[in-house]
C-alpha cells in the first residue's frame, strides 16, 4: 500500500474532493498521484471477506499437496509445512477483507485504502 504523504505532489482534484468534507467508505475519489478519474472505488469488506474464504480452499489445497510432496522428500519437513499451514488459514479472511478496501487508479496503477486517506486529511488538517 502506498502513504498518501510520501508522494511528491499530491494532485488539485484530489485535494479538492477530500477537502472540508466526511469522506465515506467506498466513496470514489480522484487519483491523489494523477488525479484522474479512472478510479476503481474498493469493493467493500464483505466482497473482500468472500475472496478471504476463497482463498481458504486454495491454501488448504496447496498445504495438502505441498505436505504430500515433502512427505516423500523429508518427513519432518512435510510435518513443520502442515502445522504452519494450517496456522495461517485463520488469517486469511483478513487478508482477503484487506484486499476488498484498496483504491485502484487504472491511468497510474496507483493504490491506496481509505485509512490512508484519513490519516492524510488529519496530518495535513484538511
Amino acid at each position: 500500500m502506498s502513504n498518501l504523504s510520501k508522494l511528491p505532489k499530491v494532485s488539485d482534484a484530489f485535494l479538492k474532493h477530500i477537502e472540508g468534507r466526511t469522506l465515506k467508505k467506498n466513496e470514489w475519489t480522484p487519483c491523489p498521484r494523477c488525479g484522474g478519474g479512472t478510479v476503481e472505488p474498493p469493493a467493500g469488506a464483505l466482497a473482500g471477506g468472500i475472496a478471504g474464504f476463497g482463498l481458504v480452499g486454495c491454501w488448504i489445497w496447496i498445504v495438502a499437496i505441498g505436505t504430500l510432496i515433502m512427505a516423500f522428500i523429508f518427513w519432518p519437513v512435510a510435518v513443520v509445512f502442515a502445522v504452519i499451514g494450517l496456522a495461517l488459514i485463520p488469517l486469511l479472511p483478513i487478508i482477503g477483507t484487506g484486499m476488498g478496501l484498496v483504491y485502484r487508479c487504472k491511468s497510474c496503477a496507483y493504490t491506496w485504502t481509505f485509512r490512508d486517506v484519513e490519516q492524510y486529511k488529519k496530518s495535513k488538517s484538511i
